[in-house]
Formats: structure tokens, C-alpha cells, sequence
């Protein structure tokens, strides 16, 4: 077997490794022993037609990874070199998977409360209970996983002053909930008929309205329904959050509270600015398209998603609010290196992988970071060439404009330019938890959480 290895990377561009170097390449771990390098977990990267999962990435040759060297240019990009080989595959599990599970019943026992609600005013349960539960089918539990690993990492119950297991539990249920509610208005929004590749629930419920032949239009009870059992989830999901904390000192109460309702609240308009945005006339202003996407991702995503859980889950075990704020900062830079990759994903990842058709963020028209950096690389007659056809969302012939738009995203330099704003997202994420109370470990188990955010989470 031969190594080929590229500069950074640059196929074709680097040396061969072959004898001593080659057999020492045997798992993850013995990379470190390779003379000269030391491995790094980096994120997502795109090397030829696959994507670069976690440092490693399954392909028909085996699997890619990366490696560093010591010395080379001021701001390590010389430092790149890719391994190709065939090597053990290495893969990150979800975490926090007994405490998601413990949160997914706590879910259950809500939706079973809510359907003794329904039954005493009969309203039937295909349209109601079985909404609810709909409305969280697919979800990887991102948002409970963070929590329930910051909570871990910081002592859990056993820690001083820390609420029990079962509460976290239900705040993660709530987090959950509440996410899953504003993803119910965002497909209302959007008009999107899948998520998590199922029906979104508008779509089943006009689906259902259609195949039993009922009266009237079935688009409008889908969307109606939707938009109601989306409010009544979010209500639910309050009223959960405050009886999970009633048993938290003062101090604490109030800072989980008052962390959970701000970041509700910009969760929603971050939601207003991603469906508003593309309506705006500035769509030739790469920088600003650039700086209202950011601002999106921390309100929408970064802040939600991932700040608030961990902030939560510090919390929850007790924690200062010195350390509670150092987890929210650190969520912040995950939750934005989260957003960026998943804006690749709606752009160039395929339809089995984000449970939503191909391209659907060029269909859509979406301003993102990716097409703000296209737009700035691009000169002037290629990107009003650009600007046109991400102008014409589903007009035919979709297929072939979305291939030409994802050709001239490649081409650009763009990818390469967010996924060195996705590493650098993490590197300051990881530099913010050493300045942490958490032993190793503790930041051990949140960099992992945030490698599988970034490569295994759909929301």
C-alpha cells in the first residue's frame, strides 16, 4: 500500500510515506507516533468528492486524514499535510447518550400529559397528541447532548449545590422543544415540504387531509395545525424549563432562566432575520451579506443550539457564574462553526446526508457566509452572473442552475475560506476552556461533544 500525502491540501503536492512510516500508521492513535508529525482532530474538510469527517472520512480508498508538523508558515496553513490511507475507522459517537435517553422520556411523559388535555375536549389525537410527537421525530437531541455533557463535565448531582439528574433532564427536554417549535414555523416560512427526512408537519397533515378525503383545503389545515402545535410545543417547553429549576439556588434560578429566555427570544429572531434577509434589495454587497449572516448564525443557531446548553449544564452543577459564562463563550464559537458547516451542507451536501433536497439553501436564495465569500472572490461580471442565479430560487431548470451555482462556489475559493473560519471557531473554543475549572477530561468531553456537533448533528 502507498501513502500519498499533499501539501496542504493540494493533491499531489506533498511526498510518499512508505516502509517504517507507513506501518506505524495503524489506528488514530499510533499517527502521533509517525517521526516529525503530531496529529490534530480538525473540522469538516472537502478533499476531492467526500467530505473529511472529524479528522478522518470514510472514501473508496480507505480514509483521509490530516496531520501537522512543527514549523512551517506563521499562520499554520503550511503546516498541512493529507494522509490517504487505509486505516481503522474512527468514529464519534453521540454523546451523553443516557441522559438524552432519560430527556426522551421526560418528552414522553409531557406528550402523554398533553393528551389527556386533548381527550377531555375531545379533540382527536391523530390531530393533536400525534402532532406534538411528530414535531421532535429525527432530531439528533443536539441541545440536550451539550447540556447534559457540560453538566457531566462540571460534577453533575454529585457536585455541591447542583440540581438533580432528572431536572437537567427535563431542561434539556425543554431546550429540545422549544428548538423544535421554531423549526415548525421555519418550514411554515420556508414553504419546506421535508425535514430530518420525514414530511415536514404542515406537509403531513395536509398529506393526511388529501388521502382521507376530508372537506376543504388541505394545504391550509396543514399549515394551521402546524403553526398552532408549534405554539403549543414552545409553551410547553417554558413550563418545563421553570419546573425543572425550582429546586435551584436563587442565584443560579435566575441566571438559568434569564439565559433561557434571552436566547429564546433571539432564537425567534434570528428565525425573523434568516426568512426576512433575502427579501432586502442588497444582495450585491458581499460584506454586508457577510455581516447580517453572522449576526443570524449567533441569534438563530450559535447562541441556542449550543451557548445556552452548555452555559445551562455548567449551571445546573452548581458552577460560578464566571464558569457559566466562559461555557456560554465557548458554546457561541461552536454553535457558529455548527452553522457554517451546515450552510455548506445546504449548499454542496448531498440529500441523504441533510434530509433535505440538494442545494436547497441555493434554492432558497439564502445569504449565508458561503455565498457573502463566493460573492467577495468572485469579480464583478461572474458575480452578477452569480447574484442572477441564486436570484432565480425555483424557476426551471433547478437542477442544472443549482450544479452551476455549486461549480462556481468550488471554483471561487470559498469553501476552502469558511472552513478555515470553521477551524478557527473551534480553536478559539478550545482556547476558551482552558481558561476553565474543568480538569482535562471535563474539556476532553466538550471538545468531542462539539467534533460531533459539527459532523453529526441535524436538526
Amino acid at each position: 500500500m502507498r501513502l500519498e500525502a499533499t501539501h496542504a491540501g493540494v493533491p499531489g503536492a506533498g511526498m510518499a510515506l512508505g516502509g517504517q512510516e507507513r506501518d506505524q500508521l495503524g489506528s488514530r492513535q499510533q499517527l502521533g507516533r509517525v517521526p516529525g508529525l503530531r496529529p490534530r482532530v480538525v473540522l469538516p474538510w472537502w478533499i476531492g468528492d467526500r467530505w473529511l469527517t472529524c479528522g478522518f472520512t470514510v472514501g473508496p480508498d480507505g480514509v483521509a486524514g490530516p496531520l501537522y508538523w512543527p514549523g512551517g508558515g506563521s499562520n499554520g496553513r503550511q503546516n498541512v499535510i493529507w494522509i490517504t490511507a487505509i486505516l481503522s475507522v474512527v468514529t464519534i459517537g453521540p454523546p451523553a447518550q443516557e441522559f438524552v435517553e432519560l430527556a426522551e422520556r421526560e418528552l414522553e411523559a409531557q406528550v402523554a400529559r398533553r393528551s389527556q388535555v386533548h381527550a377531555h375536549y375531545g379533540f382527536p389525537a391523530l390531530l393533536g397528541t400525534d402532532g406534538v410527537s411528530r414535531a421532535h421525530i429525527g432530531s439528533s437531541r443536539a441541545a440536550a447532548r451539550l447540556l447534559g455533557v457540560s453538566y457531566a463535565a462540571h460534577g453533575g448531582e454529585t457536585a455541591p449545590g447542583a440540581l438533580s439528574t432528572r431536572n437537567m433532564a427535563l431542561a434539556a427536554t425543554a431546550q429540545e422543544a422549544f428548538l423544535d417549535g421554531t423549526l415548525i414555523h421555519a418550514d411554515l416560512a420556508a414553504r419546506s415540504d421535508i425535514r430530518r427526512g420525514h414530511p415536514t408537519l404542515h406537509r403531513h397533515y395536509a398529506n393526511l387531509h388529501h388521502d382521507s378525503d376530508w372537506m376543504g383545503d388541505s394545504l391550509r389545515m396543514g399549515v394551521t395545525l402546524a403553526q398552532l402545535i408549534g405554539d403549543t410545543v414552545q409553551v410547553t417547553a417554558c413550563h418545563m424549563f421553570d419546573e425543572a429549576t425550582r429546586d435551584a439556588a436563587p442565584e443560579i434560578r435566575a441566571y438559568m432562566v434569564e439565559t433561557q429566555h434571552n436566547s429564546q427570544v433571539e432564537r425567534i429572531l434570528g428565525q425573523a432575520m434568516d426568512t426576512i434577509y433575502p427579501y432586502l434589495p442588497d444582495i450585491e454587497d458581499p460584506e454586508g451579506i457577510i455581516r447580517q449572516a453572522f449576526a443570524t448564525i449567533q441569534a438563530k443557531m450559535a447562541r441556542y443550539l449550543a451557548a445556552t446548553p452548555l452555559a445551562i449544564g455548567a449551571a445546573g452543577a452548581g458552577s460560578s457564574l464566571h464558569e457559566c459564562s466562559i461555557m456560554e463563550q465557548t458554546g457561541l464559537h461552536l454553535g457558529t462553526a455548527y452553522q457554517l458547516y451546515a450552510d455548506i451542507q445546504g449548499a454542496l451536501g448531498a440529500s441523504e446526508v441533510t434530509g433535505k433536497p440538494a442545494g436547497q439553501d441555493l434554492i432558497d436564495g439564502k445569504r449565508t457566509v458561503l455565498v457573502g465569500v463566493t460573492m467577495r472572490l468572485l469579480k464583478n461580471k461572474e458575480r452578477r452572473q452569480f447574484v442572477n442565479a441564486l436570484l432565480r430560487g425555483a424557476a426551471p431548470p433547478v437542477e442544472a442552475r443549482v450544479e452551476h451555482l455549486q461549480g462556481v462556489i468550488r471554483r471561487s475559493g470559498a469553501l476552502d475560506a469558511v472552513q478555515e473560519m470553521i477551524a478557527d471557531h473551534r480553536r478559539l473554543a478550545i482556547d476558551l476552556l482552558e481558561q476553565s475549572s474543568l480538569d482535562q477530561a471535563g474539556r476532553d468531553a466538550i471538545t468531542q461533544a462539539g467534533d460531533w456537533l459539527l459532523t453529526s448533528a441535524r436538526l
